[in-house]
């Protein structure tokens, strides 16, 4: 596992910064997913990040992950989020942020498919060197909107590359 961290990481910093627009960005990221179920594995995503404003964006993000869960199935976790981020201003090193949105869950394995629509909220520091940003995140991923006790608490450590270009 920690071969696949440090290549992902190596991918997301190869990635150098491009931006579509002032207020575009698309980049990748990578993190670890520790399911309530089973054992923690490397999660990939990319994203499209829109910034409204200095402090507030909206981001649309899609991840990936496969695990083994408790009974031994191998399931792959796929989130695709709509988050509402804000970045609290002011600190000249780390930029605290808090997220949330709606989320489409994917959960596949080798007999089923099961979508459903649930939440994620978040929050977490940043420190921007350039085009990269390197931080700490901690995010709650509840499956369900009916059942928003049903989830999973995420601690990530990730490293993002923007990848854009001028228009």
């Amino acid at each position: 596992m920690l071969k696949k961290i440090l290549f992902a990481f190596f991918i997301v910093f190869v990635c150098s910064s491009l931006s579509f627009s002032k207020n575009l960005k698309v980049g990748i990221n990578t993190g670890v997913y520790t399911p309530s179920n089973g054992q923690s594995s490397v999660m990939y995503g990319i994203y499209a990040d829109y910034a409204i404003d200095k402090s507030l964006s909206l981001r649309a993000e899609a991840d990936t992950t496969t695990y083994t869960d408790s009974n031994n199935v191998q399931q792959t976790y796929t989130p695709i989020s709509l988050l509402a981020m804000y970045v609290f201003d002011g600190f000249k090193l780390v930029y605290p942020y808090v997220n949330g949105g709606p989320i489409l869950s994917i959960l596949k394995n080798s007999q089923s498919t099961a979508q459903t629509l649930g939440a994620r909220v978040g929050c977490g520091i940043m420190n921007k060197v350039g085009p990269f940003s390197i931080g700490f995140d901690l995010s709650y991923f509840a499956y369900d909107i009916n059942n928003l006790s049903q989830g999973t608490t995420t601690y990530n450590v990730s490293g993002v590359g923007n990848i854009a270009v001028d228009i």
